[in-house]
């Protein structure tokens, strides 16, 4: 019903495209901004976002403004963009002349996974975990499905990594347990990852556990939910970094803007993570 209502709404002023299977998305953007459009819009979730996304930075055309229609289970980019969920709303952003630049992640790994961007978080470990099993949950939407994959993840695949973590200058040998690089504030649906987090400041924050039990794990994620996560547990660590490597000793879950990048049948253990601040023009105003 909502897309039918947005096609009407934007009538002869969009053309649209339908993807076929994954990564199509990827290509009919990369396409679309060869072929000189002024913007491009990612009409779904954060998985259309995060692919559409991808084939704008592919292709280097800084002019081209990308726009985002949510229509998906997540929508947690949609929402720290500002953008509203009505029909009209959303309709009446994406042809505004009003744009902003943000801020875009890359990230290369081993395992011939090779390069990807991402716009709003890069999660390792449980957070990678959490996104494994969301994609085995069909009935569910949004927070109440994320909170059950994340609940998946705690009792299946609750083991630390030992990792060795590059940030900026410091190495750090922590055991990972949970690792998110945010550009954005949240991920699956409403956990609040990085409370103050900024897209257009050139920074990512991260936010990283070791090792802790199930019981505290589990009562962590109401408080993820808000953003108040304590600041006096030392197996929590939070700060702000504009690189970031993972050195695994064996393959760890890794997911970009809630799509799957590491997992079982694509392992990777050597993460790199720089940051590209200003690299995206996002259309309607700012948030």
């Amino acid at each position: 019903m909502t897309f039918r209502r947005v096609r009407r709404l934007l009538g002869p002023a969009a053309e649209f495209q339908k993807t076929q299977g994954p990564g199509d998305a990827v290509k009919l953007a990369r396409d679309a901004a060869q072929a000189g459009c002024a913007a491009v819009a990612a009409a779904g979730g954060d998985g259309s976002v995060h692919e559409v996304a991808n084939g704008l930075l592919q292709v280097g055309r800084p002019e081209v403004a990308f726009g985002v229609l949510p229509m998906g289970s997540g929508n947690d980019y949609a929402r720290v963009l500002g953008v509203p969920f009505t029909p009209q709303a959303m309709c009446e952003r994406l042809l505004a002349s009003d744009s902003w630049l943000v801020d875009v992640g890359e990230v290369t790994a081993d395992g011939g996974l090779g390069q990807r961007f991402f716009v709003n978080t890069m999660g390792f470990v449980l957070s990678g975990a959490a996104t494994w099993e969301a994609r085995r949950i069909r009935s569910l939407r949004g927070l109440p499905l994320y909170g059950l994959a994340a609940v998946r993840a705690i009792w299946k695949h609750f083991q630390a990594a030992p990792t060795q973590l590059q940030i900026d200058s410091r190495t750090l040998d922590w055991a990972t347990l949970y690792l998110a690089v945010a550009v954005g504030r949240a991920e699956g649906g409403g956990f609040v990852v990085a409370p103050h987090a900024k897209l257009d400041d050139g920074w990512f924050d991260y936010l990283h556990a070791g090792p802790l039990s199930r019981w505290r794990a589990l009562g962590y994620l109401p408080k993820m939910i808000t953003g108040n996560l304590p600041d006096h547990d030392p197996t929590i660590h939070r700060g702000r970094c504009q690189t970031l490597a993972v050195h695994s000793q064996t393959p760890i879950f890794a997911h970009c803007d809630g799509e799957m990048f590491a997992s079982p049948s694509a392992p990777a253990s050597q993460f790199e993570i720089r940051m590209h601040p200003l690299r995206l023009k996002i259309r309607g105003p700012s948030a």
